[in-house]
């Protein structure tokens, strides 16, 4: 496998700023919580890979993640850009040269686990991207094994996001492969049926 790089994004813990449509059925502190248990199992997952790991913060380094996590594989910085799509494209062009290629994800996806994130890499090494599409329509991680713009006139949190971006890949004639699709965790039913899929495989 080549080399490939993560970029994971991630919000700060500020109480009414995360996990919004969760927080209009269960209230901004529980949803705050679950956005914590989100960020901690996606970096667990991480953490098992090996992976180079570029973590962004959208407004400052959270010193507590640092010490919790470490920096044996886990590089941080800050986001920058006005929107979801500049603030991507920015952390591409930032961390892509250091790399053969680079795996982008969230956290909203706790399905995506640390064999899904080495098979999404072995994909990505033998073709121009991947990407992991999510149920409602958005996608949970894109790869990308060379620079493209795949982020501009984006229509971000729509049901097109994953179709806008496989269209765009199409049209520049670029190899690409899908992953599994899963659901995110948007909405309180989302979190049920996780804890819910937890219990079932005796996790």
């Amino acid at each position: 496998m080549k080399d490939i790089g993560v970029i994971v994004f991630i919000k700060n813990f500020e109480l009414g700023t995360v996990k919004t449509r969760l927080a209009k059925g269960l209230g901004d502190e529980e949803a705050l919580s679950i956005y914590k248990q989100l960020v901690d199992i996606t970096l667990t997952e991480l953490a098992k890979t090996g992976l180079p790991t570029h973590v962004f913060f959208n407004q400052y380094v959270d010193q507590d993640i640092v010490s919790q996590y470490g920096r044996s594989n886990f590089v941080y910085h800050i986001q920058e850009g006005e929107d979801l799509g500049q603030k991507m494209d920015h952390a591409f062009q930032k961390v892509l040269p250091l790399h053969d290629g680079v795996l982008i994800m969230g956290t909203d996806c706790p399905y995506f686990k640390s064999d899904n994130i080495l098979n999404a890499c072995k994909l990505l090494s033998s073709n121009a991207a991947v990407v992991g599409p999510a149920n409602d329509g958005g996608y949970y991680s894109l790869g990308l094994s060379q620079y493209i713009d795949v982020f501009s006139n984006i229509e971000w949190s729509s049901s097109s996001v994953y179709q806008d971006t496989i269209s765009r890949l199409e049209a520049l004639q670029l190899s690409y492969d899908t992953l599994p699709a899963y659901d995110d965790i948007d909405y309180e039913a989302d979190w049920i049926k996780y804890i819910n899929s937890r219990t079932d495989m005796n996790f």
